[in-house]
């Protein structure tokens, strides 16, 4: 995990375990007023999603990247990743996965929620095609900070924790929130989690939700 104020840079390292083979999802997740561009430093990634939601308190919007990577016969040892915008919060949140498919390891296409004015948010329904497959959801928040009412995202009931960033940032009033999780994949529609809260404060965030499915081999 790794969390960055303003237009920095910032990198992730990877596990040192990391074997060719492996597939890394790499969520970039910021907070910033307005549109903001989403990018890796690193090489080699491909973008899946590229998504963002406004909110009408204090125009501070969700913008979000889903990006996952092969790992080669040398594997990174981290992964770098640009700031979104000036007084802007943005993290990184990174899942390395072994088993899974490695010529088509999105299962389906993610399924994606968007949440304006709403301080839930939840993995959504997804339906995954091939016994086997991992349900990973994505939660990204963002919030104009106010004090004592920050704070990281909660597992959904059901799922597991892989990484979870909160933090606001030092002079303004972005905020980002986000979790990384997962659950195995059952058979039929896994359905969509219970809500969990971001933040507790009286404002209206935004938030992105993102559930993806992995093909195991």
């Amino acid at each position: 995990m790794s969390i960055v104020y303003g237009t920095n840079a910032g990198a992730a390292s990877l596990p040192a375990a990391v074997q060719q083979g492996d597939i890394v999802l790499a969520a970039v997740c910021g907070s910033f007023n307005g549109n903001a561009a989403i990018s890796l430093l690193t090489s080699g990634y491909t973008k899946s999603e590229d998504l963002h939601q406004a909110s009408s308190v204090g125009a501070m919007a969700s913008n979000a990247g889903i990006f996952v990577k092969l790992m080669g016969g040398t594997p990174d040892a981290s992964v770098e990743f640009a700031g979104v915008g000036a007084n802007s919060m943005t993290a990184l949140l990174v899942g390395v996965f072994r088993g899974v498919s490695t010529t088509n390891p999105l299962d389906i296409s993610p399924q994606v929620e968007y949440w304006p004015d709403n301080v839930r948010t939840r993995v959504p329904a997804i339906t995954p095609t091939t016994p086997g497959a991992l349900v990973v959801g994505v939660l990204l928040g963002s919030s104009v900070y106010v004090s004592g009412a920050y704070g990281a995202i909660p597992a959904p009931t059901g799922f597991t924790s892989i990484a979870r960033q909160s933090s606001h940032n030092p002079t303004g009033n972005a905020h980002v929130s986000a979790g990384m999780y997962s659950k195995p994949w059952t058979g039929g529609t896994s359905p969509a989690s219970n809500y969990v809260l971001g933040y507790n404060s009286g404002t209206a965030p935004s938030s992105i939700s993102v559930a993806l499915a992995l093909r195991p081999k």
